[in-house]
């Protein structure tokens, strides 16, 4: 039975409330997901031309239907009292480990398909995920990405750390969805102009921006403020503490990754719409929960702690 085009639109279901921004002019690299196959050889979209169609209609369906098991693995949560606090509600999920991997892998999936290139066939790169308090979670590289025209590696489950963090907490969440140029390199793009639209609708305060490192850097966590404009010392000194309090202990600030670039998302963040931001660089080793779920926890309690202590 042949599918009405209109039921192929795909969305992520993930989140409790997905909104559209419609006004910003894509690029080409933007617009054309497809064109990315030229750049990677490694995505095995298609078996062949007589079979595309059939197999990009099966395609849809299944994601539509894995994205609305990922909408009924994040109601878990309902399980929890939501009078809990997100250090509660967490505690919580993590007395049964293996479930808990499940929701982590549940929300990673829509960034892991295709080799983590994403969703190819979506529109944008980049979704929002509505809060209902003025700090914003950004995770830009949970996706590849493309810089100076070569593919850039996905910063692995930054993009569920920021899914699972909107979600004990109630921040506003945006995130790469897809491969597209990468919004932390180049100067303006679709990605800026929806981190601009969040912050001036809903007065957001703090931007906090997830990246990983690699697991031979010698830090666990890096913290970038333009070496010191973009965020305060005190706040600094907030962030430090959580992660020390969840025994992640080798800390630098302005270390490596000092978000000094003009195209970063912290100094778009602070030079353009003037609010405090930060670049966390977070080690592999702490965000694998397939190697070493207890890292990978004792982050996102840390980031749960330091949203806490914004507030």
């Amino acid at each position: 039975m042949k599918l009405p085009i209109c039921l192929l639109t795909s969305f992520t279901f993930i989140s409790s409330q997905i909104i559209p921004f419609n006004e910003h002019v894509v690029s080409a690299a933007e617009q054309k997901p497809v064109a990315f196959h030229v750049a990677k050889q490694s995505y095995h979209l298609h078996k062949s031309k007589r079979k595309m169609g059939m197999w990009k209609v099966v395609r849809k369906v299944k994601l539509n239907r894995t994205d609305l098991e990922s909408t009924s693995s994040s109601n878990l949560t309902s399980e929890v009292n939501n009078s809990l606090s997100g250090e509660e509600k967490l505690s919580t999920m993590f007395e049964d480990k293996s479930n808990f991997l499940k929701k982590i892998l549940s929300y990673e999936q829509q960034f892991s398909m295709n080799s983590y290139g994403g969703d190819t066939y979506l529109t944008r790169p980049v979704e929002y995920k509505k809060g209902s308090i003025p700090i914003l979670i950004s995770a830009p590289h949970a996706t590849e990405h493309i810089r100076d025209g070569k593919v850039k590696s996905a910063d692995i489950y930054t993009g569920s750390l920021a899914l699972l963090l909107g979600e004990l907490t109630n921040t506003h969440v945006v995130y790469s969805s897809r491969i597209a140029d990468d919004p932390n390199y180049i100067k303006g793009g679709i990605y800026k102009d929806t981190l601009n639209k969040i912050v001036s609708e809903n007065n957001i305060q703090y931007i906090i921006d997830l990246h990983g490192a690699a697991s031979e850097r010698t830090f666990d966590i890096d913290l970038g403020t333009i070496n010191g404009k973009s965020m305060d010392s005190e706040t600094v000194d907030k962030f430090t503490a959580a992660f020390k309090a969840n025994n992640i202990t080798d800390i630098t600030v302005n270390g490596t990754f000092a978000a000094e670039t003009e195209g970063t998302i912290t100094n778009y963040s602070y030079n353009v719409l003037h609010k405090n931001s930060v670049q966390i660089e977070i080690n592999k080793e702490y965000r694998n929960p397939r190697n070493d779920i207890d890292s990978y926890y004792s982050v996102l309690n840390s980031l749960v702690n330091i949203v806490n202590e914004l507030q």
